[in-house]
């Protein structure tokens, strides 16, 4: 399993936020789950058991109020299967929540 997480560098001037600041409690996350990451913003895990903590990620635009609208990629890669966390979540968000 493979995310990718990546921010517009612009957007987060807009919330006094360099690119280094934004990732570091998700870099801090996935670390405390034994998850390395293997290039910048890209956490990869190969074997069982960390299904939970990647899904734990659709707490981070409530947890981080940057999250959602600076966001560029926020992409899961199960085995070659690709989810589009970023749209996907704010497709629930309008289906059950506005």
């Amino acid at each position: 399993m493979k995310m990718t997480i990546r921010f517009d560098g612009d957007k987060l001037l807009e919330y006094g936020l360099t690119e280094e600041e934004a990732m570091e409690p998700i870099r801090e996350f996935f670390e405390r789950k034994g998850i390395p990451e293997v290039s910048d913003g890209v956490f990869f895990y190969n074997g069982d058991g960390k299904i939970g903590a990647f899904s734990c990620t659709a707490s981070f635009p409530d947890k981080f109020p940057y999250f959602l609208d600076c966001v560029e990629t926020w992409d899961w890669d199960l085995d070659d299967h690709i989810e589009h966390c970023k749209a996907d979540f704010i497709e629930v968000q309008r289906a059950y929540f506005s």
